[in-house]
């Protein structure tokens, strides 16, 4: 008595070769890699008193192992919906980029399965879009140009250095005023109180018997 041939096993392996297996015989499958057995893997072929012998269960069957997709970041100035850590095999990612950026790349990203799972593409990433950037330039040019934006800025440079320059004349007003003024009294004293005298000639008009007629002395008349 024999029983039937169970047959192969997609994406998996017999490892008992033979064509007729009679009661007793065991037959044992596995998977090929990336691949996950389900059933049992082991048969037997056994023999039933009333029936034709027959395998003691089902052949397995080996399905593909669907290992999560690792969420592949978010882009910088974009961000992406229904934000998760993995995702299973078929899921779909989906991105997106704030104001005045663009998108290049590939707006949606499936996960495939493995082995081993992978993204249906590259993650996409955010540019700065060419109006923003001349916008942005615009907008600098215009206030460097802007009347009221210069007068600002010479607004702020008085503000700075006028009290500078008050300060500045102030302290040079005090200097002048006790290096010139008030230096007389303090540091020039007068050296004597005595009287200067000055030497005068004078012509003699005394008729005095003592002094010649006519001479000429010289007196020291204290002024």
């Amino acid at each position: 008595l024999f029983c039937p041939d169970p047959g192969e096993v997609k994406n998996g392996l017999r490892l008992t070769p033979g064509l007729r297996f009679p009661v007793g015989s065991r037959l044992q499958y596995v998977c090929d890699e990336g691949h996950t057995m389900e059933g049992n893997g082991s048969l037997t072929c056994q023999d039933h008193l009333s029936l034709d012998p027959r395998w003691s269960d089902q052949p397995p069957r080996c399905v593909l192992t669907h290992k999560p997709c690792k969420n592949p970041g978010v882009p910088d100035n974009g961000y992406q919906t229904l934000y998760k850590q993995f995702y299973q095999a078929s899921e779909s990612l989906r991105f997106f980029c704030y104001d005045g950026f663009e998108l290049i790349g590939e707006f949606t990203i499936t996960c495939l399965p493995g082995p081993p799972s992978r993204w249906s593409s590259p993650p996409p990433f955010c540019k700065v879009t060419y109006e923003e950037l001349y916008n942005d330039r615009k907008l600098q040019v215009s206030r460097t140009t802007d009347p009221s934006h210069q007068m600002r800025g010479g607004n702020i440079v008085l503000a700075i250095v006028m009290p500078i320059a008050m300060v500045i004349l102030l302290i040079g007003g005090i200097y002048l005023y006790y290096t010139k003024f008030q230096g007389k009294t303090i540091f020039r004293l007068p050296l004597s109180n005595s009287h200067s005298y000055s030497r005068i000639t004078v012509d003699s008009d005394f008729n005095n018997p003592l002094y010649e007629a006519g001479d000429t002395r010289e007196y020291e008349v204290s002024i």
